[in-house]
């Protein structure tokens, strides 16, 4: 069977974009994540009159869509649908106007910018910053090495692509550069930590010392700038002008959720996730209600959810929650079960069919 019908542009419910082209090496498949550059490649093939793209299995029952099926596991499956996403992948991501930031506070002594440590007060230079990052595991800690060189060498107009080609899935390297960049560029530092949100979870840890205080809201105050929560693109679903957002990484914040949220009528559930493969955890749970969305850092709170987690019993919904209900299990968290939102078309698709309005999934960056 030839694989001719497979040549062009596709895209599926992640937001991905799937380019399939025809070569001396038979049928390659592209597939691009939102703000990557490269991507990743595979080879479509056929074997014993099935047709297979790395670990996946194309159902020809299918006449609108692609299909795919995991060899190993029929339950995975990735749908491609014609025609690229809504929104284009592959534009780079561009400083915001300095009219529309709040820049770190910095000082200027001996003829340069120096930035001020939220924890002590005194300058902290670029060529020192590298000292905070010391405690991280070494292969991490040369990765980190790495972009010091990389930021060092670099046109300062590839800065951002670079980065996030090299470093999209590993946030350590790119808080390094976020931190690096906003000694001296803090409109491209903020543009970098919002491209990659699962870093406000690093943030609270205490490999950073140098940097976060034992409340860390100074500090990410600067990185965050005007954050208004998003979108990217224009006229996208956005978060609504009276709901406020917290971060909750002590107690007191977390009593303060606990109580929000057991008056609420409905409450949204989402998590987001740090480590790869075997490592993977939960490192934010985000809970909404009508008014505020809170942000609650699990890998700093740990147990201590256990009264959040009670209060979300029938009345929590969420969206494709199966895999996040595991890792959180892992880590000793039962949560109670919620309204699964999981339909066909992913949850853009979703918000389309519900609201009439598009959902703008670039600024989630890779966590999903």
């Amino acid at each position: 069977m030839a694989l001719e019908f497979l040549l062009g542009s596709w895209h599926d419910s992640q937001g991905n974009l799937v380019e399939v082209t025809q070569s001396a090496r038979g049928c390659q498949v592209l597939l691009l994540r939102p703000g990557q550059k490269r991507g990743r490649r595979f080879a479509a093939y056929e074997e014993d009159g099935a047709i297979l793209c790395g670990r996946y299995l194309l159902d020809l029952r299918e006449a609108d869509r692609l299909q795919w099926c995991q060899r190993s596991d029929a339950q995975k499956t990735s749908t491609w649908w014609p025609g690229p996403p809504e929104a284009p992948l592959d534009t780079p991501i561009a400083p915001q106007s300095e009219s529309k930031l709040k820049p770190p506070e910095v000082v200027k002594a001996r003829g340069r910018s120096e930035l001020l440590c939220p924890r002590c007060g005194e300058s902290l230079h670029q060529e020192h910053l590298i000292l905070c990052f010391q405690n991280l595991p070494a292969d991490v800690l040369c990765k980190i090495r790495f972009t010091e060189k990389l930021l060092r060498r670099m046109q300062r107009p590839q800065v951002l692509d670079i980065l996030l080609d090299n470093f999209g899935e590993e946030p350590w390297p790119l808080l390094f550069a976020c931190c690096w960049l906003l000694i001296s560029e803090p409109a491209w530092a903020i543009c970098l930590f919002h491209a990659r949100r699962e870093m406000l979870s690093l943030l609270t840890g205490p490999l950073l010392s140098s940097l976060a205080t034992p409340n860390p809201s100074e500090w990410l105050s600067r990185l965050k700038g005007a954050d208004d929560f998003g979108p990217v693109t224009p006229g996208c679903l956005r978060l609504p002008s009276h709901v406020s957002v917290h971060f909750v990484h002590a107690a007191q914040e977390l009593a303060d959720a606990c109580a929000a949220c057991a008056g609420a009528d409905m409450l949204g559930l989402d998590c987001e996730h740090c480590g790869f493969e075997s490592n993977r955890r939960v490192a934010l749970l985000q809970v909404a209600t009508c008014n505020a969305c809170f942000v609650v850092d699990v890998l700093t709170l740990g147990e201590e959810l256990g009264e959040l987690l009670g209060i979300l019993s029938a009345k929590a919904i969420a969206f494709d929650f199966q895999s996040d209900a595991r890792l959180l299990a892992q880590q000793n968290l039962q949560v109670p079960v919620v309204r699964d939102l999981r339909c066909e078309g992913g949850l853009r698709r979703l918000v389309q069919r519900t609201l009439q309005v598009d959902l703008c999934k670039e600024d989630s960056g890779l966590v999903r």
